[in-house]
Parts: structure tokens; C-alpha cells; sequence
């Protein structure tokens, strides 16, 4: 038997089950152990618990398969565990939401996904890993990095069209390199031009839209960062132009430098705030102090997320929740109301609080590090506030009782200091 080589096709299968039977007796223990802090645990509900095992049960253990680590393999437990839930879905669709079947729907909306076993997630760091060796940020890289942004977008469009019979791929990037590429401006500044052409576009001819029948471009990035699917042709152009985006928009407010084109970092100040013009204010004017908007739909089966991360705030401090994608807002509430109105149904207006970056954290400031402005957004009075992908927030208050339903969320100063298995909004 010396050097045989033995599969062991169940293995992972039997590890997941028993970690499962398990988690309720970890829990117990944690909840009467002197050395815990044993407030926390018992706050946890049984339907917590459920939703627990329901991860374990499809979690990759060990190795992704006993058969190795062969990439093809690594995005199984995913589609297992979506796969899980449609039937799920299937079966108790005419269930009350508070018997078994309806409990195990909502559970599917409430922790639907983590950022720490995500695939953005290794592709994010290693893309940074590699830029940071390579000293990316000086002039000299500047080549291969246009070089990089254009291929990115060139498949990603490609691979797009593919699927939509009538799509002009190869128009479609050539129409976006002529709006977005401008003579002496920086990748940073061609990288934010392409995110947000399609923001100002009111109208398809002689935009990108035109050729992509409409789609708007941030909204291809948006649906595959938030699919997460690393089988996708789409997926690896996808977070490439997004980390792109987030390398030099964001990096430079986390470090306290200045952003693209030595504009300090802007802030909404209110009705009071001047208009934004002069290049040197940092205080603009916005509908409200310290607060950005974001207008869209909310269909109604990710209500019950919103709603349930909103009463877990109440009774703790800890209740925060990621957004897998890169979230825009605006400082006016009108332009919010603008994206609003685009949909018949279950619209939403998101007011997000903003903490005051005069105060120190302990304090409750400290502003927000995962998050700048983009003045090439749309016009010079449209004020574009983008938080990274993956970015934390808490849920204040949801109030669903009328036509528009209102949902007030808090973003947090920092992303490093919220735990990467907090769930992710499977809708925002």
C-alpha cells in the first residue's frame, strides 16, 4: 500500500455534516464558558443557529475537493447551496413566513453570503499584492495600465454581448475609449470617466448604451461583483477595472493623500456648504450634512433582510452588514429621486449617514475611509459619492408603509474594523 494514492470522495461530505451537529453544542459552550463574553452569544437566536448549519452544511472543507484544488472546483459549494435554496423556494413558496418553510426562505435572504469566502476576494488581493510589488503607482507604469484598463474592458464588453443577440461589443468599447480616454489625464481619471459615462448618458445615441441596447456598464460590474461567480468570462475583467477604480480612488483617502488631480477629498456640508466649483473647497453643498442618497427598487423578497438587520441594531452595536458591490450615492436627494422614478415598482430611497470627519472615532466621527467623491461623475453639480465594494453599514430604520419605502443605513469609518463574515445584502 506504501505510495498508493487513495480518494476519499465522501470525506468532505461527512466533515460538513458533522461540523453542522456540531455548532449547536459549540454555541452552548461559548454561552456558559466563564472566559466568554457570554451576553454576546446568547443573542444569537435559534434562527441564527439554522442559518449557521445551513452554511456549514455547503461549506468547502478541507480541500475545495478530495480530488484537490483544481480551480473549476472552487465556486461548487456556491451553486450547491443556491441550488439548495431554489428548491427550497419551490416547495414552500405558499408557506407562511414563520413556519419551517418560510423560515428557511428568509434565512436564505439573511445570510446569503460572506465576504471572507468570497472569489472577489482572493482576485481583490491578489490584483493589490501584485500592484504593490511592482510599484503601480508611478508615471513610468502608466502604459500598462491603460494598457490593462482597455483590455479589461474590451472583454468584459465581448463577453457581455455574447449573450444578447443585437449587441455591438466592438462599437460599444470604441464609443467608451472616445468619451472616457482624454489627452494628459491620469488611468485614475479615465478609469472614473468610464464607471459613471453611462450615469450622465439621459439619452442612448452616441453613447455606449447605444451599442449595449441600453445596459449601462456600471450595472454589468455591479451584477457580476455581486454574483461572484469565478466560472464567469465576465468575472476576472469585472474586478479588475473595479479594483482598478478602487485603488486610486480610495487608496488615497485611506492614507490621507489627495486624490487624482490634487483635489482635496470632498464632503457633504449641507445647505450651508458652498456649490463645489472652486476646486479647493472640501465642504460641498448637499441636501443634508453629512449624508449621501441613493434612489433605485427593492423587490420585496430582500425586504425581510433589511428589516431584520434593522431590529438586530436596536439590541446591538455589532449588526453591520457588507454590500457586494461598489455603491454610488449622491449628495442631492433629487438625483436619488431621478434613479427612483425609473422603476414602477418597490422603489426605495437609501439616505446614508455619514460619520462627521471632524470628530475622532471614539468620539462617533471619524468620517469614512472606503469611500471618495467622483467629480467626473456626471456635471460639475452632480456630486458622486462611491463607496468600495464590500463596503460595511448598519441598518437604522426601514419604514415600508408607503408608496416609496425608506431605508436609513449608517456606513462605517473604517471596513478593516468589521469582521469579514458579516452577511451580505443580497439587493441594494
Amino acid at each position: 500500500m506504501a505510495g498508493t494514492q487513495i480518494h476519499r470522495p465522501n470525506h468532505a461530505l461527512a466533515h460538513a455534516l458533522r461540523q453542522t451537529w456540531y455548532c449547536p453544542f459549540v454555541l452552548q459552550y461559548l454561552r456558559t464558558s466563564a472566559d466568554m463574553d457570554s451576553d454576546q452569544w446568547c443573542a444569537i437566536g435559534h434562527r441564527e443557529v439554522l442559518a449557521c448549519q445551513l452554511r456549514l452544511v455547503f461549506e468547502a472543507t478541507g480541500r475545495q475537493t478530495d480530488f484537490g484544488w483544481e480551480k473549476e472546483f472552487s465556486f461548487t459549494s456556491h451553486r450547491l447551496r443556491q441550488e439548495f435554496m431554489q428548491q427550497v423556494q419551490a416547495i414552500f413558496r405558499a408557506e407562511d413566513v414563520r413556519s419551517p418553510g418560510g423560515t428557511l426562505l428568509e434565512l436564505g435572504d439573511i445570510a446569503p453570503q460572506r465576504f471572507c469566502s468570497t472569489n472577489f476576494k482572493v482576485a481583490h488581493a491578489a490584483l493589490t499584492a501584485k500592484w504593490k510589488l511592482t510599484k503601480w503607482d508611478e508615471p513610468s507604469n502608466l502604459e500598462e495600465q491603460l494598457t490593462l484598463i482597455k483590455e479589461s474592458l474590451r472583454s468584459l464588453l465581448t463577453e457581455y454581448c455574447k449573450s444578447y443577440p443585437g449587441m455591438n461589443a466592438g462599437m460599444a468599447f470604441e464609443m467608451y475609449l472616445h468619451e472616457a480616454l482624454k489627452p494628459e489625464e491620469t488611468t485614475a481619471d479615465f478609469v472614473a470617466r468610464l464607471w459613471c459615462l453611462d450615469a450622465k448618458a439621459r439619452e442612448p445615441p452616441n453613447t455606449g448604451l447605444e451599442f449595449l441596447k441600453g445596459r449601462k456598464l456600471y450595472s454589468i460590474l455591479a451584477e457580476t461583483i455581486r454574483k461572484d461567480d469565478i466560472s464567469s468570462p465576465l468575472f476576472q475583467p469585472a474586478v479588475t477595472l473595479v479594483c482598478m477604480l478602487q485603488h486610486h480612488l480610495n487608496s488615497a483617502r485611506r492614507h490621507g493623500d489627495h486624490v487624482p488631480c490634487n483635489r482635496p477629498v470632498k464632503w457633504p456640508g449641507g445647505r450651508d456648504g458652498p456649490s463645489g466649483e472652486n476646486p479647493l473647497d472640501d465642504v460641498i453643498w448637499s441636501t443634508e450634512m453629512h449624508t449621501v442618497w441613493r434612489g433605485g427598487t427593492l423587490p420585496r423578497e430582500h425586504l425581510p433582510f433589511y428589516e431584520e438587520m434593522a431590529h438586530r441594531s436596536k439590541t446591538r452595536s455589532d449588526a453591520f452588514y457588507r454590500v457586494p458591490q461598489l455603491l454610488a450615492t449622491s449628495f442631492h436627494k433629487r438625483v436619488a429621486f431621478e434613479f427612483q422614478e425609473q422603476f414602477v415598482d418597490n422603489r426605495v430611497l437609501w439616505k446614508v449617514k455619514l460619520r462627521d470627519p471632524n470628530e475622532l472615532p471614539q468620539d462617533g466621527g471619524g468620517g469614512c475611509n472606503q469611500a471618495t467623491l467622483i467629480e467626473k461623475s456626471a456635471y460639475k453639480t452632480e456630486h458622486e459619492f462611491l463607496f468600495s465594494a464590500y463596503s460595511a453599514f448598519r441598518v437604522l430604520d426601514v419604514d415600508s408603509t408607503q408608496e416609496v419605502t425608506k431605508v436609513t443605513i449608517e456606513a462605517v469609518v473604517d471596513n478593516g474594523k468589521v469582521g469579514e463574515d458579516v452577511p451580505c445584502a443580497p439587493w441594494c
